[in-house]
């Protein structure tokens, strides 16, 4: 038995195995059911794969370890995932939503290209795993996100779109929109206040801002 490949592949079962066990805390918890039972779902599969693989290690390793006994039964400093899947999914319980649903297509896309790889590998066991895993893995590949001038929040709406020139258009009409909807409303307040509050706005700037002075000496305000 070779230490190298045992270790190689007890490696490859931890980070699936690990991961499988911080999204299962999702179940019950999620945002959104169906997002709730997707994730139960990723876990499952993420799961299966490091079985697979803790099968391979234990019979590699020839001490009569099981699946079981190397999932649940080695020391913390023995296993060898990767600390971004092992890290918690947020500060609080159940965690954040976000930095979970990140993780995810992160490992999502590592794990579609380890999967792919090891298709090829002379070790038949370790192609047949592959070849069943890549099916799972989906179809996660990088992407250029466009048009946002700020840190995007929680609850926000994106639109994908296939065409980069499009998705500036897009954007650019979005900001002219807003721009106008801030005018509107300085328009409409302007209205509503009297006394010597007058409100001079610049087209430029955003609704929070705007300049305040008086309506009869000019004076600048705020």
């Amino acid at each position: 038995m070779s230490s190298t490949k045992f270790t190689y592949v007890l490696r490859l079962a931890d980070n699936p195995l690990i991961l499988g066990q911080r999204l299962s805390e999702w179940c019950g918890h999620a945002p959104v059911l169906e997002e709730d039972i997707a994730l139960a779902n990723i876990a499952l599969d993420l799961i299966g794969q490091s079985r697979a693989l803790l099968s391979c290690a234990g019979r590699l390793e020839g001490c009569g370890h099981d699946e079981d006994q190397l999932a649940f039964l080695r020391d913390e400093r023995d296993y060898r995932n990767a600390t971004i899947v092992e890290l918690p999914n947020g500060p609080s319980r159940p965690g954040d939503f976000a930095f979970t649903v990140l993780r995810n297509a992160m490992m999502a896309t590592w794990f579609r290209l380890l999967w792919e790889r090891l298709r090829e590998s002379t070790d038949a066991e370790l192609a047949a795993i592959a070849g069943k895993a890549v099916k799972e893995a989906g179809p996660s590949m990088p992407v250029e996100v466009t048009g946002l001038d700020d840190v995007p929040e929680a609850g926000w709406r994106f639109q994908v779109l296939r065409d980069k020139e499009l998705a500036k258009k897009v954007a650019t009409e979005r900001t002219h929109r807003l721009r106008s909807e801030d005018e509107a409303l300085l328009v409409e307040m302007e209205k509503k206040l009297s006394g010597k509050l007058s409100f001079r706005s610049d087209p430029t700037f955003h609704f929070e801002q705007f300049k305040i002075t008086d309506a009869v000496s000019g004076q600048e305000l705020g």
